[in-house]
């Protein structure tokens, strides 16, 4: 049987163990640069390192739902990887737990219009646009589909 005190340190112990160290969640968030990984991840897909790039990308996109430059370099990776529906599928999973994000939304949009899902595109840049009025990207995406695809030079015009 333990003595009572060593019991007692035992919990000592883990009490600052528990309090001094930080939450690993904490320690990941504290550890990520989109930025640099998103350079990293760059160069390896012009080295056409797919699969490795396409793994920063993924991790930079769940940490940071909002880094807009990741989301056209992970289509890119799907589908030169002969994947066009991996984005969607991937941006999904992030868009269920950021639904209100002009950002993901504008992602939806960006993966779906690679597909020629042009309608459906077109909802999720509306819904971008909605969100924040000064996402530009969601603006020129909205665009190209009024003039290319709907054939309407006024709507395009006014995005």
């Amino acid at each position: 049987m333990k003595s009572r005190k060593a019991t007692t340190y035992g919990y000592v112990l883990l009490f600052l163990v528990l309090t001094l160290l930080p939450s690993p969640k904490n320690l990941l968030l504290a550890e990520i640069d989109p930025e640099a990984d998103h350079d990293k991840a760059v160069v390896l897909l012009n080295q056409k390192q797919y699969g490795q790039a396409l793994s920063l990308i993924e991790n930079i996109l769940t940490r940071t739902p909002s880094f807009i430059r990741g989301y056209s370099d992970l289509v890119k990776c799907y589908r030169a990887m002969g994947d066009v529906q991996g984005a969607t599928i991937f941006i999904e999973s992030i868009y269920l737990d950021n639904p209100e994000n002009a950002v993901v939304n504008y992602a939806m949009g960006y993966a779906l219009y690679h597909q020629n899902k042009y309608d459906t595109s077109a909802i999720f840049f509306d819904k971008a646009i909605q969100l924040d009025p000064n996402l530009a990207e969601a603006w020129n995406n909205r665009a190209a589909i009024y003039q290319f695809v709907e054939k309407n030079d006024d709507d395009a015009r006014q995005y």
